[in-house]
C-alpha cells in the first residue's frame, strides 16, 4: 500500500480534509446545509448504486421512487459523518451538547467501580463518531478498526481520531485488544460488515443468506474479568440518541453462531427504524455474489 498514490489524489485528500475542518467552525445547522454538495456528488458515483441495490434487497416493499429517496438521506447523512468527527476537534461541546437522550451509563459506570472492561458492540451507523466521542469524555475508550486501501487517508483519519481521546487497535491486534479489555477499558467493537477468512459464519440478515463475523465473544471469555454490551445510536430531530444495554450475560450459553445471528438481527431492527442512517454504501451482500454494477 502506497503512502502517497498520485499527487492528486493526495491534494484531493488534503483539500477535503481542510475544507471539511474549516466548516466546521460555522454553527450545526449551517454545516449539514454544506454537506449537501459533497451528499450530491457522491450522489454521482457508482456508490450511489451500491445504497439502491442493497435498499431493493432489503427493503423490496419500496417503490424506485422511494429508494432514490431514501439513497439521498443515506448520502446526505454519509456526507455529515466527517463534519460531526472535525467538530469534535476543536468544538467538542458543539456536537456532544446534542446528545439529547442517553440511557445505560450506569452499566458501564459499574463495570468502572468493579474494575471490569467491557466489549461495546454496535454497528455501522452515521452517529457511531459521535457516541464514541461522548463516551470517551467519560470513559478510556478503544475502538477496533480495520486501515483502508490508501494510506494518506488511513493517516488522517488516525490523527482524528486519537485527538478525539479515543485509542485505535487494528482489527488484527487480537492480543492487544484483550489486553486492553483486562485492562478495564471499553473496547468499542463493529464486526457488521462482511468479512471473509476462516472468523465468519452464515446468517440472516433481512431474509438473505450473509457472511458475518464471528467468535468476537471470544475476546470476553478470554479476559475471565469482562463484559459484552450492545450500543444502540441515531439521529433523530436535531439530536443524537444513545442507548447502552445491560450486559448481555446470555451469551455464555450461546454458540458463535447464535451470538452472531442475534446481533445481525439487533442490527436489522435498527437499519428498519432509521434506513437512511445505516452504513449502505458497503457492498453488504457481495457474499451472494450480487451484481452492484449497472
Amino acid at each position: 500500500m502506497s503512502f502517497f498514490v498520485t499527487p492528486f489524489k493526495w491534494f484531493f485528500i488534503v483539500v477535503f480534509f481542510g475544507v471539511f475542518y474549516f466548516i466546521g467552525f460555522f454553527p450545526w445547522n449551517i454545516q449539514l446545509v454544506f454537506a449537501k454538495f459533497p451528499a450530491w456528488l457522491l450522489s454521482k458515483t457508482s456508490r450511489f448504486d451500491v445504497i439502491l441495490k442493497n435498499y431493493e434487497i432489503c427493503f423490496p416493499d419500496w417503490n424506485e421512487k422511494e429508494r432514490i429517496q431514501w439513497a439521498h438521506k443515506q448520502c446526505h447523512q454519509i456526507a455529515s459523518m466527517p463534519l460531526a468527527m472535525l467538530n469534535s476537534l476543536h468544538r467538542s461541546s458543539t456536537i456532544t451538547s446534542k446528545v439529547k437522550k442517553i440511557k445505560g451509563l450506569e452499566y458501564l459506570e459499574k463495570l468502572r467501580e468493579e474494575k471490569k472492561g467491557c466489549l461495546l458492540v454496535g454497528g455501522h451507523f452515521s452517529s457511531m463518531d459521535i457516541a464514541n466521542r461522548y463516551l470517551s469524555q467519560h470513559f478510556d475508550v478503544a475502538a477496533v478498526y480495520q486501515k483502508g486501501e490508501d494510506g494518506l487517508a488511513n493517516w488522517f483519519m488516525e490523527k482524528i481520531r486519537r485527538r478525539l481521546n479515543v485509542k485505535l487497535i487494528e482489527k488484527s491486534k487480537t492480543i492487544q485488544m484483550i489486553r486492553w479489555l483486562k485492562d478495564g477499558g471499553i473496547l468499542w467493537y463493529a464486526p457488521d460488515q462482511s468479512y471473509g477468512g476462516s472468523m465468519k459464519t452464515v446468517v440472516d440478515f433481512f431474509g438473505q443468506k450473509i457472511n458475518a463475523l464471528s467468535g468476537w465473544e471470544k475476546m470476553v471469555e478470554a479476559t475471565k474479568n469482562a463484559e459484552f454490551c450492545l450500543i444502540d445510536y441515531h439521529y433523530d430531530a436535531g439530536e443524537y440518541v444513545i442507548e447502552i444495554h445491560p450486559p448481555f450475560e446470555e451469551y455464555r450459553e450461546m454458540s458463535s453462531h447464535q451470538i452472531a445471528q442475534k446481533y445481525m438481527t439487533h442490527i436489522e431492527q435498527n437499519a428498519k427504524k432509521n434506513p437512511e442512517q445505516y452504513y449502505w454504501v458497503h457492498r453488504r451482500f457481495k457474499s451472494m455474489e450480487v451484481n452492484y454494477e449497472n
